[in-house]
């Protein structure tokens, strides 16, 4: 879901309306205490309480990673999308999280994370179907790309 409402704030510099869902209530009524207009509402991903054809876009952001039916999900999403419409995801592919120097603790939390994402059924590499799951969701055109995202603090040897 939305979560606080970051990423979905951000949207309003673009366009006029802007809408963030999330299945946590109290997740909802934290991100509703900005009063910046965006309209937050608690809802499932399988269930959108909107009309067909209601959005131009429809943006999730590693929610896919989490739900062991992605690609129902992606089929609501596209219900209640316009023809001509876009689905923008972003997910990521936690085998591929490494970094130096290594840090066993941090390698030790992903490999916690992966297993108990897999023993909940959800995928923690969803960046890897998302082409696969967006086909079977019923999308034709599919054009994807991958980041590699590096993190390092500033007082790191050069």
């Amino acid at each position: 879901g939305c979560g606080p409402g970051s990423i979905t704030r951000g949207f309003t510099k673009y366009v006029k309306e802007v809408v963030g869902v999330d299945s946590s209530e109290d997740v909802i009524s934290q991100a509703q205490e900005s009063g910046d207009g965006v309209d937050f509402r608690v809802a499932s991903v399988y269930q959108l309480p909107f009309e067909d054809n209601s959005f131009d876009v429809v943006y999730a952001h590693q929610v896919l990673q989490h739900l062991a039916n992605p690609v129902a999900a992606l089929r609501e999403i596209l219900r209640s999308l316009r023809p001509g419409g876009l689905v923008a995801v972003r997910e990521v592919v936690y085998s591929t999280m490494h970094g130096a120097p290594v840090l066993p603790g941090i390698q030790q939390w992903r490999d916690v994370y992966m297993a108990t994402a897999r023993n909940n059924g959800s995928e923690p590499d969803a960046g890897l179907y998302l082409k696969q799951w967006m086909h079977s969701a019923g999308l034709i055109e599919v054009r994807y790309s991958t980041a590699t995202v590096t993190y390092s603090s500033e007082d790191e040897d050069r």
